[in-house]
């Protein structure tokens, strides 16, 4: 349910970049699922550090800055 959620919030106001760490002790299965629902709609921009940047596949799709 948790998961479902976070899709629900994310489809409603899609963030204009992701920010993931593969390696982060964090990545428990709830949040790969997540990351995984994410990556469908998300696609790859580069690297900062352990960082990995997604942008949105469609670009209309994110939400606008503030």
């Amino acid at each position: 349910k948790d998961v479902a959620d976070a899709e629900a919030i994310l489809l409603r106001a899609p963030p204009a970049v992701v920010v993931w760490r593969e390696d982060d002790k964090y990545n428990t299965a709830p949040a790969l699922a997540l990351i995984d629902w994410l990556m469908r709609r998300y696609v790859p921009a580069g690297q900062a550090g352990p960082f990995r940047l997604f942008v949105p596949a469609s670009p209309a799709a994110a939400a606008p800055c503030p």
